[in-house]
């Protein structure tokens, strides 16, 4: 993966990419130690990384939920309203739903929940994580100007 690729990929994940990303793009580990260590980047939860210190909204507090739960993890309750504009107030703790057929760890700020109905082959970033119904055409994006591998 190009630079420009992993760029666009952060700008759609509100300037967050997982350690997993980061490796399939080439990355190595001693780049990632080394951009957390000179507080380029920010650790929001472990795999996760911040790039764009800075752009520390409810927002990508929630894309830092679905991206540390994994694959098939998209918000839920009143996180999912709150992405979709029916629930004014920002939850203080994000509920995110998974597939049943999976499992994480507990996380500090983040409520999970589990659904059979789930496609366990979803993936954040695709599938609409913050909460958009398929049906409704409505996505998320990014800030203007946020975000980037820099």
């Amino acid at each position: 993966m190009d630079r420009s690729r992993l760029d666009a990929l952060a700008e759609s994940q509100f300037s967050l990419l997982t350690r997993a990303q980061l490796v399939l793009a080439g990355v190595s580990d001693v780049f990632i130690a080394w951009r957390l260590a000179s507080d380029r980047w920010r650790q929001t939860y472990p795999g996760v990384s911040l790039t764009s210190p800075g752009c520390d909204d409810w927002v990508m507090h929630a894309m830092a939920a679905v991206l540390v739960c994994g694959r098939g993890a998209v918000l839920s309750h009143r996180s999912a309203g709150h992405s979709l504009g029916l629930v004014k107030v920002a939850p203080e703790v994000n509920d995110v739903l998974i597939p049943h057929s999976r499992t994480v760890s507990a996380r500090e700020g983040i409520t999970v929940r589990w659904s059979p109905h789930l496609p366990a082959r979803a993936a954040p970033g695709g599938g609409r994580p913050m909460g958009a119904a398929p049906e409704d055409g409505r996505t998320h994006r990014a800030r203007p100007g946020g975000g980037g591998f820099r």
